[in-house]
C-alpha cells in the first residue's frame, strides 16, 4: 500500500502521523476513555484522505489549519 507514494507524500503522512498521534495523547483523558489512536493504514485511508479532500496539500497547510 506504501509503494504507491512519493518519498516526499511518505514524509508527509510521517509528519502528520506523528502531529494525529501527539493531539490524541493531548486530548482529555475522558474523551479518548476506552479508545487507541488508529493505525497507519486506517490513518492513511481516513484522516489523511479527508485532510487532502479539505485541500490540505502539505504538511504546515494541514498544521496550520488546525
Amino acid at each position: 500500500m506504501l509503494n504507491k507514494y512519493s518519498k516526499q507524500e511518505l514524509i508527509q503522512i510521517i509528519k502528520c502521523y506523528d502531529q494525529y498521534i501527539q493531539d490524541w495523547f493531548d486530548e482529555d483523558e475522558d474523551l479518548r476513555a476506552g479508545q487507541e489512536p488508529v493505525c497507519i493504514y486506517e490513518f492513511i485511508d481516513n484522516e489523511y484522505q479527508e485532510m487532502l479532500e479539505a485541500g490540505y496539500d502539505n504538511y504546515n497547510d494541514f498544521i496550520a489549519g488546525l
